[in-house]
């Protein structure tokens, strides 16, 4: 990395006046040690400034992993692990499969820059139980529930988890208590933050509001594009 002009014009001055002092710098050893007191050490210290990488410029660039990187939808499979996010992997594929220009298809490009809130597969079992009255222990037979209430409900439900634009991490989140954050379903959900628990308050009136689960919040954090763990499905007007 180059010098700044002025930093370089300010060394070769300096180098000069030593130059033009030599002969007297055994009688003049005060001096030269003002000298590099007063002008050189300034000098040295812009230099440095000058070539040094700006912290703050580093922090905000974001990483381009994108979330189905973190779904892992490469490897993933139904299992008997309520925690994890089978569900949604399947029918995060199904819908790019099904409608490949569909905007669920960000959540495989990391450049672009989105929050996504990501029910857990006990959260798609609690809705499924909602809506028939059975509470199915296999996890595909949950995701077969929701498949069949069609490609285009459960593109407009995936959607309405999504807000596109800068990430936003749990402590922003908690912040933001009271606002409505606008989906890429194109609807609104509403932030609130009661000091222990942060809720998101859907379109449906019928069932409880999810929850963040806070202790698994800001996945891929560092990159363009995190998720937060909530523990119920969210739902627009349908």
């Amino acid at each position: 990395m180059c010098l700044p002009q002025s930093i370089i014009t300010l060394l070769r001055a300096s180098l000069f006046i030593l130059q033009g002092n030599d002969l007297n710098l055994k009688g003049n050893i005060v001096n030269l040690k003002k000298f590099f007191a007063l002008v050189m050490t300034p000098i040295f210290a812009l230099s440095i400034l000058a070539i040094a990488p700006s912290a703050n410029a580093e922090d905000e660039v974001l990483g381009l992993n994108p979330l189905t990187e973190v779904l892992n939808v490469a490897e993933f499979g139904f299992d008997s692990t309520g925690t994890d996010f089978d569900i949604l992997t399947a029918l995060v594929l199904d819908v790019i499969g099904q409608r490949p220009n569909s905007a669920v298809g960000a959540l495989a490009d990391g450049n672009v820059a989105l929050t996504a809130f990501i029910p857990t597969d006990n959260a798609f079992r609690k809705l499924v139980t909602a809506l028939t009255g059975v509470r199915y222990a296999k996890e595909e037979k949950v995701y077969n529930a929701i498949y069949g209430l069609g490609i285009k409900t459960v593109e407009k439900v995936l959607l309405y988890h999504v807000v596109v634009g800068a990430p936003i991490l749990s402590e922003a989140a908690v912040a933001a208590s009271g606002t409505f954050l606008t989906t890429a379903e194109g609807s609104t959900i509403r932030v609130a933050f009661d000091g222990t628990v942060l809720r998101l308050r859907d379109k449906d009136t019928d069932r409880l509001n999810p929850n963040v689960i806070l202790a698994r919040v800001d996945i891929n954090e560092g990159n363009n594009q995190v998720a937060h763990p909530i523990n119920g499905v969210l739902l627009p007007k349908l």
